[in-house]
């Protein structure tokens, strides 16, 4: 996914939500470094607000609606979705090829592609009829997570995720105030 947003195989990026619960910090957060590593640095954001907010992963931890912008993806949405009733971690990026969403907690990518609107015609669509979906290694993160630290201490290669990553993602929630 990353190699096609860097050669832009999907056309421009129009927009992205992610739908997320159990707080910004706990499992917003992923979503954050995601969308930085897809879409480049942060630019600015902001909590929607921060009266309207669900506490599903303590006091000190709300759930906010939040939007930030990137530099190759100009509209990204927070939206809070209760986790006391069910957990959810969806991503849906809209660009000039279609629409592409990792569902079931990032477990399968399901593209949409444009298609000529055949009903009312004169314009493109998105062909929900015939969704491609591919299920994604998700499942091996921690397997994967564990290789990267043994070679890193074997051998010093580099990690995927570093420090300065998550630096930066602290650095987001500074900015839109979530964090002291």
């Amino acid at each position: 996914l990353k190699k096609g947003f860097d050669i832009n195989a999907f056309g421009g990026v129009y927009a992205a939500r992610v739908a997320y619960n159990r707080g910004l910090k706990h499992e917003g957060c992923h979503g954050i470094d995601l969308m930085r590593y897809l879409f480049g640095n942060f630019k600015n954001g902001y909590v929607c607000n921060y009266e309207n907010y669900i506490v599903d992963n303590g006091v000190d931890n709300p759930t906010f609606c939040s939007y930030l912008s990137y530099e190759k993806c100009p509209h990204v949405f927070f939206v809070p979705v209760d986790g006391r009733v069910y957990s959810v971690f969806e991503i849906e990026i809209w660009t000039g090829a279609g629409k592409i969403s990792l569902i079931d907690h990032g477990k399968v990518l399901e593209a949409i592609e444009v298609v000529e609107e055949k009903t009312y015609g004169n314009y493109n669509a998105l062909n929900y009829t015939n969704p491609i979906l591919i299920k994604t290694r998700l499942t091996r993160a921690l397997l994967q997570l564990t290789t990267e630290c043994v070679d890193y201490i074997k051998t010093g290669k580099e990690v995927s995720c570093t420090v300065d990553d998550a630096i930066a993602v602290h650095d987001v929630l500074n900015h839109i105030g979530v964090t002291k």
